[in-house]
C-alpha cells in the first residue's frame, strides 16, 4: 500500500492510497481529484436544481465532453478562455453555466503555459 499526501499552505490535506506500488501516483491522483469534482458537482446540483438521479449528472458531464468549446487565448490578461456551446437543454445549460464558474474559479493555469483557464458557455443565461 502506498500513499501520497498533499498539504495546502491552509493546513487542509489530502491523501490517496493505493495497491499499485509500481505506476506513478500522479496520474492517479489527477484522476481521483476529477472524480471528486464531478461528485461534488452533482451533488450540489441534485441539492440546488432539478437533478433528481445520478443518471441525470452522468448525462450532462457526458454532454459536456461531447460539446464543442472555442479556445480563445489572450496572452495580454493571461487567460485561455475555453467557450462551451449551448447545450440541449435548459436545464444543462445552468447546469454547466454554474460548473464553468465553479471551474474558472479554481485559477487553473493550462499545462505547458502561463494561461489561467476561464469558461464560459455560449448563449443566452
Amino acid at each position: 500500500m502506498r500513499e501520497i499526501r498533499e498539504r495546502e499552505d491552509s493546513g487542509h490535506q489530502v491523501s490517496v492510497l493505493s495497491t499499485d506500488d509500481r505506476s506513478d501516483l500522479r496520474p492517479l491522483a489527477v484522476r481521483m481529484f476529477a472524480r471528486w469534482t464531478q461528485e461534488n458537482f452533482l451533488k450540489y446540483r441534485r441539492e440546488h436544481e432539478a437533478l433528481a438521479r445520478d443518471d441525470d449528472g452522468r448525462a450532462l458531464v457526458r454532454e459536456l465532453m461531447r460539446t464543442p468549446a472555442d479556445l480563445d487565448p489572450d496572452l495580454a490578461a493571461k487567460t485561455l478562455i475555453v467557450r462551451l456551446h449551448p447545450l440541449p437543454s435548459r436545464l444543462q445549460d445552468t447546469a454547466a453555466r454554474h460548473l464553468a464558474e465553479e471551474l474558472t474559479a479554481t485559477e487553473t493555469v493550462f499545462p505547458g503555459t502561463d494561461l489561467r483557464l476561464v469558461f464560459t458557455l455560449n448563449g443566452p443565461p
